[in-house]
């Protein structure tokens, strides 16, 4: 009968690397509390100091890491990930790579505390309510629907006490806001994001780009958002709905 869960604490550097390598092949979620470094390298780059944080690897080969504190994960690689270990200058050496297009997550584990390995069973259909939490969910799910090679980094991304659906980079690694309304936008939809982009580069120094996504844009709104520089994307809840029922 297969073991439903396992758990492990404070293997040596041989030790985890062999349970990890085993448990990888069978599926299971697997769950690592440890102290590390992270380095990501593909269409932007990141580097994070030692901090004990927690790491999920999925069934699909998606993987999140997770500070102490904090709802969205500070780094992750998307479903299809291949997988790389070894052990470098004494420490536990993960690569989660993504092929097309290139993408890799490295993770030095200075001292794994906990690895689990989770056999878990999912088959109820998920549904969210709400037109406006509809056309986010389908376009975080979905970032094609955006554009080609989107990526989403953030949802409800903050920026100086204002919240932006969606913040992500596009294929040049160029930061993109992105404001979502679920009735035909007007001019004050178009001014709210141009303030978020303003606040944006105020705080970071940056170029951002501003997406609206709504089923229309008026007119007059339309003119100021080319203007200002702001881009149009139509979608509607009632597509939101079809892709999320795929």
């Amino acid at each position: 009968m297969r073991k439903k869960i396992i758990f492990i604490e404070n293997p040596s550097p041989q030790i985890f690397l062999e349970n990890f390598r085993k448990e990888l092949g069978k599926n299971n979620v697997l769950i690592i509390i440890g102290e590390c470094r992270i380095e990501y390298r593909g269409r932007a780059s990141s580097e994070l100091g030692y901090g004990e944080r927690l790491i999920i690897i999925k069934k699909d080969k998606s993987i999140i890491v997770h500070r102490p504190t904090g709802y969205e994960p500070v780094n992750w690689q998307p479903s299809q990930c291949f997988y790389k270990t070894r052990i470098v200058d004494s420490e536990i050496l993960i690569e989660a790579i993504r092929q097309r297009p290139f993408e890799i997550l490295k993770i030095f584990f200075k001292k794994v505390f906990i690895m689990i390995s989770a056999y878990i069973i999912d088959e109820s259909i998920f549904k969210l309510h709400g037109d406006e939490e509809d056309m986010r969910q389908a376009l975080v799910l979905n970032p094609q629907l955006i554009e080609d090679n989107f990526k989403v980094l953030e949802i409800e991304k903050e920026i100086d006490g204002n919240y932006v659906d969606i913040y992500g980079i596009d294929k040049d690694a160029k930061p993109t806001l992105i404001e979502i309304k679920k009735n035909t936008a007007g001019k004050n939809a178009v001014l709210q994001l141009y303030r978020y982009m303003m606040l944006y580069r105020k705080k970071y120094g940056r170029n951002v780009r501003g997406i609206i996504v709504a089923p229309k844009l008026k007119i007059n709104a339309l003119k100021l958002a080319k203007n200002l520089g702001i881009e149009f994307k139509r979608f509607n809840a009632k597509l939101a709905k079809k892709y999320l029922s795929k």
